[in-house]
């Protein structure tokens, strides 16, 4: 009983009121909102117009979460109006909590520009036509792209490197290694393969050189060709 009361005294309460202003949007803010506070419990309830977020933990905890908590409302509120230019304008900060730290700012410009959705970066912002939501999508994309990298890849500009030309051209990230290794853009090292060219350069002339149909029926044909050794393997 004795743990319990001292258990109790030491949490904290705070209430955090915010106003999002798109209200069609509250669900995908309670979601970030939930990514966000992992480590305090918290109470979401929206009466009015007004969203209230009730934090209860330890005090430290609670305080750096409150702190969070307006951060995250501000962020959110640029993010998901237009400018006076018509762009969305999605914080650095907001994209890598919905999103991975390895993917940039300018590897999602590239991606929205080669998808003809205007796109630019400026500062720690992505100014653009997309909408979070549709930047999210190409995030999730591009994470799944990078679980598929090749094993002697290990730096995180590699893989992003590899993941942004693999999603503008359908081409598997192992063929563009192997394709890049060929045409100079990377480097093998002892343990690894490490960029050989400007990280930005690259990755656009990457684009360009590897869209081609003939490269398209080569990227088939190696693929056929694997899927019908791995049944060979497999009967054997």
């Amino acid at each position: 009983m004795t743990r319990l009361v001292i258990s109790l005294a030491k949490t904290t309460k705070k209430e955090i009121y915010v106003n999002i202003v798109r209200k069609d949007l509250l669900e995908y803010f309670l979601e970030l909102l939930s990514d966000s506070l992992r480590y305090v419990e918290f109470i979401f309830t929206h009466r009015k117009g007004k969203s209230k977020i009730s934090l209860f933990g330890e005090r430290v905890v609670v305080n750096q979460s409150a702190i969070k908590v307006k951060i995250l409302a501000k962020m959110f509120n640029q993010s998901a109006v237009l400018n006076t230019d018509g762009y969305y304008v999605h914080n650095l900060k907001l994209i890598q909590q919905i999103g991975s730290k390895i993917i940039s700012l300018q590897s999602i410009s590239t991606v929205l520009n080669h998808l003809e959705i205007l796109s630019s970066v400026k500062d720690q912002n992505l100014i653009t036509k997309a909408s979070m939501q549709e930047v999210q999508k190409i995030l999730s994309a591009m994470h799944e792209l990078i679980q598929k990298t090749p094993l002697n890849v290990r730096t995180q500009i590699m893989k992003r490197i590899l993941a942004t030309v693999s999603y503008c051209t359908e081409l598997s990230p192992s063929f563009i290694l192997d394709k890049g290794l060929e045409m100079g853009y990377f480097k093998k090292q002892k343990h690894t393969i490490s960029i050989n060219y400007n990280p930005e350069k690259c990755i656009t002339e990457l684009i360009e050189k590897l869209s081609g149909d003939s490269l398209q029926t080569e990227y088939l044909e190696s693929r056929d060709k694997d899927a019908e050794l791995e049944r060979i393997l497999f009967r054997e």
